[in-house]
């Protein structure tokens, strides 16, 4: 080959990468000026402060919001690192989020590419090149997906993502048996470690067995042998080691942490809230310009029964009966579409979720799609389409693909802060308690509590069922307009209701009832919740400063604690010392307060 030949060809196998590059920089180039928002809080300084790489490690090995729920350290760590280095500049993180996306996208790519030309080896001309990077652009740019690479904290998605793809691709090629199998078990367990939806990959790596198997048979029909080759079967004997390993983790991070409270549905709430789920996700992967929404209200009347949420039903009997029948018949399509359904099972309320009143979250989509857009060749090649048809589904995904940029565009905006991305929700979904109730805590993080105290009214207007965070939030706004007597019921009524908060939230909650209660005047309370603070969370910052202002000028023992963590906490107790001097001058000056006094 010559330098020129050479060169065109590097150039023209070059183009899908950057033509990618484009699409996720028009479409999300945007939230490179978004903040943290969210959930962003906790893990860049609001529950949890990294200043080291020995700090950053035990933060990332620690039970995600302290609950027996989430073991996620390589994309905690990676979180943690970014911080450490760009001193808490949120710009880094969302680039890195961008750049994830980026090879997300080209992984779609490949991985439909080669499916492709193993479906058409002896007639590829018969289907467009292009088809694989049309697939890629649709998942780089497709709105529903927009929460992933937009959001600091939905970096759990993407590196799992990222993970699971990667793995497909290795499937792939042509390595010796145990080289692959090591590879995928590799990726597997570095997969789970990013988020729990990796499980789902043996199950996808044995469909893409079947479907890599049908595209070489006259009819393509699906054989179940296989998927259960000398080849296959090694890889999933090594995935079953690494899975072990990664349980075994699991299980010494998790223990001891709070047991999760998600309620006891009825059996017809809990099939009716799995169908929803279900037609939900099939709506937003088909149609996303429509209802998407950082919120994705539940809402279970009194007297719900199966005829409450038939349209549900209806969708989803639909779906799996002809997926069914498509599986039955040996079909490819039934598999494709079978393994994009188990992609969903860990997020199909088949076990009590920990999302709240949400019945589905979009970044869940992320890697379901990325595997539907990436095995579809050898679905579509089955397809026999006129030139006419061809160019009016090629119209239409072109038409798709520049309709979403702008809506992605616009999600971006509403990403920047928590009042737009929190006003955007209301304005979507106004019956979800937990979009205003975030919106009061916004509205409280920009001081602006008259706001706060009206969205608040709205909830008690609408009769809406509260957690106990919202109590926490309106005594935090009473405290900081100075109203005492008005916190201090508030912070009762969410102590009332404490046994479903993790330790650091309800370490938090004593500690703001331990202030209030001084400022109050009331001393022995004020010692017993500082020492149920500390109790709860040795490394709850607020608290420890209490404690360095309640024994100001005594030689407190603070031994116990992490130096480091003193140290920070050290401004809190000048500001301690400030707020009791001014409320409760003598009994500060008494040391009434310090409970080692």
């Amino acid at each position: 080959m010559g330098s020129d030949a050479a060169y065109r060809w590097y150039w023209r196998n070059s183009v899908p990468y950057f033509v990618i590059a484009l699409l996720v920089t028009v479409a999300y180039g945007g939230a490179l000026r978004n903040g943290y928002v969210w959930d962003d809080s906790y893990f860049f300084g609001n529950y949890v402060w990294v200043h080291d790489l020995k700090s950053a490690v035990k933060a990332a090995f620690d039970p995600l919001f302290g609950q027996r729920s989430y073991v996620r350290p390589i994309p905690l760590l990676m979180l943690y690192a970014e911080a450490i280095a760009s001193g808490r500049n949120p710009a880094v993180a969302h680039a890195v989020n961008l750049v994830l996306h980026w090879g997300c996208s080209v992984l779609v790519f490949v991985i439909a590419r080669r499916a492709l030309t193993r479906s058409t080896p002896d007639h590829a001309t018969a289907y467009p090149g292009y088809m694989p990077l049309l697939l890629a652009s649709v998942f780089a740019v497709h709105p529903a997906l927009s929460e992933a690479p937009i959001w600091i904290s939905s970096r759990f998605d993407l590196m799992a993502t990222l993970c699971f793809l990667s793995a497909l691709w290795i499937a792939e090629l042509s390595l010796r048996d145990t080289p692959r199998a090591l590879a995928l078990a590799a990726l597997y367990f570095v997969g789970a470690l990013c988020k729990e939806s990796m499980a789902v990959f043996p199950f996808v790596l044995g469909t893409l067995a079947l479907l890599r198997g049908s595209s070489g048979r006259e009819g393509h029909r699906i054989e179940i042998r296989d998927a259960f080759s000398a080849r296959e079967l090694k890889a999933y004997s090594a995935l079953f080691v690494a899975g072990l390993a990664y349980l075994l983790i699991r299980h010494q991070v998790l223990a001891g942490t709070d047991l999760l409270n998600l309620g006891n549905p009825s059996t017809t709430e809990w099939l009716s809230r799995v169908t929803t789920a279900v037609a939900r996700y099939l709506q937003l992967t088909v149609l996303p310009f429509i209802g998407s929404s950082p919120h994705h209200t539940w809402v279970w009347p009194v007297d719900g029964s199966l005829a409450t949420y038939w349209p549900a039903h209806a969708v989803t009997l639909a779906f799996l009966g002809i997926t069914a029948s498509l599986v039955i018949a040996r079909r490819p399509t039934g598999w494709w579409l079978l393994a994009w359904l188990v992609a969903y099972l860990p997020v199909l309320h088949l076990v009590p979720l920990p999302i709240g009143q949400n019945v589905i979250h979009q970044r869940f989509m992320y890697l379901p799609t990325a595997m539907l857009l990436a095995l579809a060749p050898f679905v579509l090649v089955r397809l026999r389409l006129t030139p006419i048809a061809r160019k009016i589904v090629i119209g239409l995904m072109l038409l798709a693909i520049l309709t979403s940029i702008p809506i992605d565009r616009s999600i971006a905006r509403v990403w920047r802060s928590d009042l737009a991305l929190w006003t955007w929700a209301v304005r979507t979904n106004p019956d979800s308690v937990e979009a205003r109730e975030n919106m009061v805590w916004a509205y409280l993080e920009a001081d602006m509590y008259k706001e706060a105290e009206d969205e608040f009214k709205q909830i008690v207007a609408r009769k809406m069922s509260t957690s106990t965070h919202l109590a926490v939030n309106m005594g935090t706004a009473m405290y900081r307009q100075g109203e005492f007597e008005g916190a201090m019921h508030y912070y009762r009524k969410a102590e009332a209701h404490q046994e479903g908060l993790s330790k650091s939230f309800r370490s938090r909650l004593l500690a703001n009832l331990g202030i209030t209660s001084a400022i109050l005047g009331n001393a022995s309370d004020a010692r017993t919740y500082l020492l149920k603070a500390l109790q709860e969370n040795p490394r709850n910052q607020t608290a420890i400063g209490h404690l360095l202002g309640y024994c100001e000028g005594t030689d407190v023992d603070t031994s116990a604690f992490d130096p480091e963590d003193v140290e920070r906490a050290r401004p809190s107790g000048r500001e301690t010392v400030s707020l009791i001097i001014k409320h409760q001058p003598s009994l500060q000056s008494e040391r009434a307060f310090c409970p080692d006094h």
